[in-house]
């Protein structure tokens, strides 16, 4: 059964604040290394990211869920674009189909980045968390 937008988007936003609170309650080895807030909530959203892709490959594991800053290449800035127009599944069964897991880290990297995901939730394809 395929769930409707709504609904999608409950569960992501689920999945995200499940992922921020494991984050929150993980206790550092030392207080320097306490990440800040937004590294915190960046976290989250990559880890809730990762399992919306695992949804549809399971064997998806990002290689990191720490801010990068990188260039994408034109294929997924495209799926960047379709999952702003349409939201995120289209672009992941397109990488499931392809069974390219470099390319789901590319797009992993560049659906989290800060601008990709505020535009995400600016167009309503996911929520404001």
């Amino acid at each position: 059964m395929e769930l409707s937008k709504e609904q999608q988007v409950a569960a992501l936003k689920q999945k995200y604040e499940q992922e921020l609170q494991a984050i929150q309650q993980e206790v550092p080895a030392s207080p320097e290394l306490v990440p800040t807030p937004e590294a915190q909530e960046h976290q989250a959203v990559s880890q809730a990211t990762e399992g919306v892709i695992q949804e549809q490959m399971p064997s998806f594991k990002a290689s990191s869920h720490e801010p990068i800053s990188t260039e994408v290449s034109p294929q997924v800035q495209g799926m960047v674009t379709e999952s702003l127009l349409n939201g995120p599944y289209k672009s992941i069964e397109a990488i499931q189909n392809a069974n390219d897991s470099a390319l789901a880290d590319e797009y992993h990297r560049a659906l989290t980045s800060n601008e990709s995901w505020h535009a995400l939730v600016k167009e309503g394809k996911i929520p404001e968390l």
